[in-house]
């Protein structure tokens, strides 16, 4: 994964992180400006991954498709992965 889409990936959490704390703190001042900058954020997010032509909505892996696979790799069967 590029740099710059893990740093605003980084960016996206802390400013997430301090918007919950300023709202918890009953701060929504600051909870208005965290709540711009993570939209900002977000938004820059959406451009880069448009930039490097990645996938808008990210594969989900289940625990079984794991597990699957382990057992697949491994000859292990399922029911002893658990």
């Amino acid at each position: 994964m590029p740099g710059e889409l893990v740093e605003v990936q980084r960016r996206i959490r802390f400013v997430a992180q301090r918007l919950e704390a300023s709202i918890a703190n009953h701060e929504f001042e600051k909870a208005r400006f965290y709540s711009s900058e993570e939209r900002k954020e977000r938004d820059n997010l959406i451009e880069l991954r448009r930039k490097y032509k990645l996938d808008e909505h990210p594969m989900n892996v289940r625990r079984e498709d794991v597990r699957r696979a382990v057992s697949e790799l491994t000859g292990t069967p399922i029911e002893e992965i658990r």
